[in-house]
């Protein structure tokens, strides 16, 4: 290497030297800015999981206060479907006690007037029966007036509850929307920054080699160029796939409302066209007020224990009830014929538990238009044996019973199979698939 001083006493370098220094200087300093280039993406990637992170927080916190108000919401509605229940049961049980009581007390008034007169004890009896008769319809239309009213009041509180749930879901995904946006908003700032200074750095080291070597170098103005070209891309692909993200996991999820609204009622004819009733048609089936008049005929002779739905199997209740075929004969003289008017009659099959042995008897009990049917036991005591009997609440209600044992040791894994639901509240057991048994007394249960 050549050397000389100038005059001022300091060294020149010749021209090929001072063009490799130059060069060197370059090369490193664009090693530095590639070195910067790489980091960069790295750094805004750790911004975007933080952020993600933030957002995902917050998403579940939203998510476990919905879920809580939800559940709150529901078990609000449930203790006070009970409670109105409840009240219902215990008003329906008043009214049945009073009843019963009345209905004893004329009963011992009617026998101490028997001695009196044959003709005044039988206008005492139809007149009470039709009383209590008139009773027992009010109260069971008021009845079916207040569980209709009930099961509104609770549908409105569900479509408020849903409308609010609904109105958080909204205000939590405004919310997530504009923190978002003011991510993007600051990662864009950011970015601009980034690229200002980079192209500052740039511009000065182009200002820095044009002074150094008195000429602009065309190779650095090309890798300049090409370095921002691939960084401006890099950028925009970085926050295009930001706003992707954010479109496919900020749509909304349509939500179900369910309808609670159940109406119960009874066609009152049978024939719209002629407007004829029901208890008209020696075919039609059993009305309302016609199985009301036939399970109270059981009970004034104590063949039923209680009209109210059995506790025990050890009672005497009603299993089931239809209408009575008429005898063939009598009805075609009656169609064809213009001849008398066939009388309805019910077929009650009743399960006596309190018997000695306990069994299941079949009664045919009319005429039901009149005002004292009579009641004509079908088959003898024992003829039909007690395990014959068909499935009755009273009897699924003990095997559930048996069944939650071991469904609550099974409550974690039904819950997390069956997203969270509880046995006897979401889930019930099938009994009905197999015979009760293969013989009359034997009764075997399969449950699924």
């Amino acid at each position: 290497m050549v050397t000389e001083l100038d005059d001022y006493g300091g060294y020149v370098f010749s021209s090929d030297v001072d063009l490799y220094l130059i060069v060197t200087i370059h090369q490193k300093f664009f090693v530095v800015i590639i070195t910067i280039y790489q980091q960069v993406p790295a750094v805004i990637n750790t911004v975007y999981q933080q952020v993600l992170a933030v957002i995902n927080t917050v998403c579940q916190q939203a998510l476990d206060v919905i879920n809580t108000v939800y559940q709150e919401v529901l078990a609000v509605i449930n203790t006070v479907c009970q409670q109105v229940l409840a009240v219902i049961n215990t008003v329906c049980q008043q009214v049945f006690a009073v009843t019963i009581t009345v209905y004893q007390q004329v009963i011992a008034v009617i026998n101490t007037v028997y001695q009196q007169g044959l003709a005044v004890i039988n206008t005492v009896c139809q007149q009470v029966l039709a009383v209590i008769n008139t009773v027992c319809q009010q109260v069971f239309a008021v009845t079916i007036t207040v569980y209709q009213q009930v099961i509104a009041v609770i549908n409105t509180v569900y479509q408020q509850g849903l409308a609010v749930i609904n109105t958080l879901c909204q205000q939590v995904l405004a919310i997530i929307n504009t923190l978002c946006q003011q991510v993007l908003a600051i990662i864009n700032t950011v970015c601009q920054q980034v690229l200002a200074i980079i192209n500052t750095v740039c511009q000065q080291v182009l200002d820095v080699t044009i002074t150094k070597t008195g000429s602009s170098d065309r190779i650095t103005r090309i890798y300049c160029c090409q370095f921002l070209g691939a960084l401006i891309f890099a950028i925009g692909l970085t926050v295009g796939l930001i706003i992707g993200i954010f479109v496919y996991h900020g749509q909304k999820k349509e939500s179900q409302s369910f309808s609670l609204d159940r109406q119960i009622s009874q066609c009152h004819t049978r024939n719209p066209i002629i407007n004829s009733d029901y208890e008209s048609s020696v075919f039609a089936p059993l009305t309302t007020r016609e199985m009301v008049k036939a399970a109270f005929s059981l009970l004034n002779q104590s063949i039923i224990t209680s009209l109210d739905p059995a506790t025990d199997l050890t009672q005497n209740f009603i299993i089931c009830m239809y209408l009575h075929p008429p005898e063939k004969v009598k009805v075609l003289n009656y169609l064809d014929n213009g001849g008398p008017r066939v009388g309805r009659y019910a077929k009650v099959y009743v399960q006596r538990g309190a018997a000695s042995p306990p069994d299941v008897m079949e009664y045919k009990v009319g005429p039901l238009g009149s005002d004292t049917p009579t009641v004509t036991a079908l088959t003898q005591e024992g003829e039909i044996h007690f395990n014959a009997s068909s499935y009755n609440t009273v009897e699924l209600t003990h095997y559930d019973k048996l069944v939650e044992k071991d469904m609550n040791i099974l409550a974690t894994i039904i819950a997390e199979s069956f997203d969270v639901a509880v046995y006897l509240r979401d889930l019930y057991i099938f009994y009905f698939n197999g015979p009760p048994g293969l013989k009359a007394e034997e009764r075997e249960t399969r449950v699924r």
